[in-house]
C-alpha cells in the first residue's frame, strides 16, 4: 500500500526545496561574480589602459579650436586648468639625473620638428600644473606640427609627479636613461660638489649617504636613489597579484613607496647610457629610428649624439678646490657604499630584465645590447675595470 502525503507535508515539502534551490543559485552567482571581479581586477592591475583612476575628465578643445592654435584662457583660466591641456606636451624626460638626460635634451631640441625647453623644468615635481600649462602655451613655438617636451629628471622621484602626468597628459610619452647605480652615485655626488656656489662651502661626506637621503644639505645625495626599482615601479607597468619573487623582495624593502604605484597611461622608451655612447653604427641607427618611431617625428634625430658635460664653470683655482672634494668611488676607503649600491643594483637589474620591460608599455632598441648593458649592473664596476674615464 502506497503511502500518501497530506497537502500540508507536500506543501512543507515544496517550501524546503524551494529554499535549498534558491541558497544553491545564490551560491553560484556569488560565486560567479568574485571570479569575475578577481579577474577584472588583475587586468586593470597588470596593465589597463583605461583610466580607472577616477580622474574628472576635462573638456577637450573643439574641433575648430584645433583647426587653429587654441589661445591659453582655452586651458588655463590664470588660477586652474579648465580643458585638455595634451596637445601641449607630447613628450616628458623623467629621469635619472647623470644618466643622460641632458643628452637627450639637447639631441631631441636640435630636431627641426621638436619644441623642447633646453633647461629643466620643475612645474610638475612641484605640483604646479597650472604654471606648467602656462609655460608650454607660452614658452614653446606654437603649432601642432612640433612635438612638444621638457626635462625634468627628478620627476621620476615624486610619485605624485608621475600621478599628474599620467592624469593631465596620459598620452604624453616618457623616456626614462639609466646607468649602472655606482656610476650614477659617483657621477651626481661629484655634479653637486662642482655646482656648490662656494668652493668651502659644507656639505657631507660620499659615505653619509648611505641609506636614506637627508635634509641636512640642498641636493643631498643618497644611496637609496640609486634604487632605481622603487621609483620606476610606481610608474605602474608590472601591477600584478602575483609578484615575482624579486618584485615581492622590492615591495618588502620599501612598502610605503610601493603603496604609491598605480597603473599609468603613459608609454615608456628606456635606455641605458651605454647606448647613447655605442660605437656600434647600425645600433646607434636602430636606436635613431626607434626613437623617431616613438616620438612620432617624420625623420630621423641628427646624427651626432651630443656629449653633454654639465655643471657650473669656474675659474683654475676654484677648479682646483672643488676637484680635490670630488670622490673617486672606486678607492678602498668607499667600499662599504659600493656594497650598500650593488645589493639594490643586482636586484634592480634583474627586475627590469624579467618585468618592467616585459610590459607592452615599455619600449627598448636593440634589446640584446640592452640586456647585456644592464646585465652588467650584476657586478662592480670598479672590480671589473670598466669604469676607466668615468670614474672621473
Amino acid at each position: 500500500m502506497v503511502a500518501v502525503a497530506s497537502p500540508k507535508l507536500r506543501k512543507e515539502q515544496e517550501s524546503k526545496e524551494l529554499k535549498i534551490f534558491v541558497v544553491t543559485v545564490t551560491g553560484i552567482l556569488l560565486v560567479l561574480a568574485g571570479l569575475f571581479f578577481g579577474l577584472s581586477l588583475g587586468k586593470r592591475r597588470q596593465g589597463s589602459r583605461s583610466s580607472g583612476q577616477g580622474f574628472k575628465l576635462l573638456p577637450t578643445p573643439s574641433k575648430t579650436a584645433r583647426e587653429e592654435w587654441p589661445p591659453l584662457s582655452a586651458v588655463y583660466d590664470g588660477q586652474k586648468v579648465i580643458s585638455d591641456p595634451q596637445f601641449l606636451l607630447d613628450f616628458a624626460i623623467i629621469g635619472f639625473e647623470k644618466s643622460g638626460s641632458s643628452t637627450f635634451m639637447q639631441w631631441l631640441g636640435a630636431h627641426p620638428q621638436v619644441q623642447c625647453f633646453q633647461e629643466e623644468i620643475y612645474d610638475l615635481y612641484q605640483n604646479k600644473t597650472g604654471a606648467m600649462v602656462w609655460r608650454l602655451h607660452t614658452q614653446l613655438k606654437p603649432g601642432f606640427e612640433y612635438k612638444r617636451g621638457y626635462k625634468s629628471p627628478g620627476d621620476i622621484f615624486l610619485a605624485n609627479t608621475i600621478h599628474l602626468l599620467d592624469e593631465y597628459f596620459p598620452k604624453t610619452r616618457l623616456i626614462l636613461s639609466l646607468r649602472h647605480p655606482i656610476l650614477y652615485y659617483q657621477s651626481i655626488y661629484n655634479f653637486r660638489i662642482q655646482n656648490l656656489p662656494n668652493p668651502d662651502d659644507p656639505f657631507h661626506t660620499p659615505l653619509e649617504g648611505i641609506g636614506e637621503c637627508k635634509n641636512t644639505y640642498p641636493g643631498y645625495v643618497c644611496t637609496n636613489h640609486a634604487n632605481y626599482a622603487q621609483y620606476i615601479y610606481r610608474l605602474g607597468k608590472t601591477l600584478s597579484r602575483f609578484p615575482t619573487e624579486t618584485e615581492q623582495a622590492i615591495i618588502d624593502e620599501k612598502p610605503r613607496s610601493a603603496a604609491k604605484a598605480r597603473v599609468t597611461r603613459n608609454l615608456i622608451f628606456v635606455v641605458e647610457i651605454s647606448q647613447l655612447k655605442d660605437d656600434n653604427a647600425l645600433r646607434r641607427q636602430q636606436l635613431k629610428e626607434d626613437l623617431r618611431d616613438f616620438l612620432g617625428l617624420d625623420s630621423d634625430l641628427p646624427d651626432e649624439i651630443p656629449k653633454v658635460v654639465p655643471g657650473k664653470k669656474w675659474p683654475a683655482d676654484v677648479q682646483a678646490i672643488k676637484d680635490k672634494r670630488k670622490m673617486n668611488i672606486c678607492e678602498d676607503q668607499y667600499i662599504p657604499l659600493r656594497e650598500d649600491i650593488m645589493r639594490v643594483s643586482k636586484q634592480t637589474a634583474t627586475w627590469i630584465l624579467e618585468s618592467f620591460i616585459q610590459s607592452d608599455d615599455v619600449f627598448v632598441s636593440t634589446p640584446e645590447f640592452f640586456e647585456q648593458s644592464i646585465k652588467k649592473w650584476m657586478e662592480d664596476p670598479c672590480e671589473t675595470k670598466t669604469l676607466r674615464a668615468a670614474s672621473k
